[in-house]
């Protein structure tokens, strides 16, 4: 492992406000991946692009070393190669300023190749698949009428049991079904996402028009409900009776 050696590593911290570094901490400090992918957003807002992080910040270096250490296919990305990291635009990002959604990591390797490499999957340590990340980013574009219903809806309680605790929105013509029957609508989808500044997957700002199209789509036809977590929980449409309820929802609320 090509490590440089510098004093404690871990007496480091990163005040992105200021863009001083006095503490940082290491990536398995954390014991939480959710602050551990807010903490790596602040560093990277912040860092610029370099074509050797290593000589241009070996703190930073050290860091980020660390970090891809945790990647879920770490033998076949060979991080154990690493001998210097570049941080460069990532291809297709057209706007003069750069921010965080627009830099791409690339590591360099003792056997000459290089390679990109994600902080999400190292923060999380799971691979995701293309349709997962599809998924999600799917799930992301409504966040915000999701968020808009359950406060609209906010004295209401479950549906089903009546209770007032742990309350969510839940997709009477499911979320699956809202998505496949867009695709077919849309069929040239993105394929390439991005991350907010806390580690979710979102499409990228050039997919914009599809973004907005798929919010349109959701904003016309989802029908949604209050319920609670445990009853939200329960619903499976593989599992007869539970699909056998949600059936009696739906025309309930039609």
């Amino acid at each position: 492992m090509d490590f440089i050696k510098i004093k404690k590593l871990k007496k480091i911290d990163f005040y992105p406000k200021f863009c001083l570094i006095i503490h940082m901490k290491h990536p398995d400090d954390f014991e939480d991946t959710k602050d551990l992918s807010i903490y790596v957003y602040d560093i990277i807002k912040n860092i610029s692009l370099t074509h050797s992080l290593r000589k241009t910040n070996p703190e930073l270096y050290n860091f980020f070393f660390c970090l891809f250490q945790r990647h879920p296919e770490k033998e076949k990305k060979e991080v154990s190669l690493i001998t210097d990291i570049s941080i460069r635009k990532f291809p297709g990002a057209k706007k003069i300023v750069i921010e965080h959604r627009d830099k791409q990591f690339v590591i360099i390797k003792s056997n000459g190749s290089e390679d990109s490499i994600s902080w999400i999957k190292c923060v999380h340590k799971t691979v995701f698949t293309k349709n997962k990340h599809l998924n999600m980013a799917f799930r992301y574009a409504i966040k915000d009428q999701i968020r808009a219903f359950k406060n609209d809806n906010k004295n209401k309680p479950c549906e089903l049991c009546k209770t007032y605790n742990n309350l969510t929105a839940d997709h009477v013509i499911q979320f699956y079904k809202l998505k496949n029957d867009f695709l077919l609508e849309n069929p040239i989808c993105p394929d390439e996402f991005t991350e907010d500044k806390f580690g979710s997957v979102i499409f990228r700002r050039e997919d914009v028009k599809f973004v907005k199209a798929w919010q349109e789509y959701h904003r016309k036809n989802a029908v949604l409900r209050i319920l609670c977590s445990p009853c939200n929980d329960n619903l499976d449409e593989y599992h007869p009776e539970k699909k056998k309820l949600r059936k009696i929802l739906q025309i309930k609320l039609n």
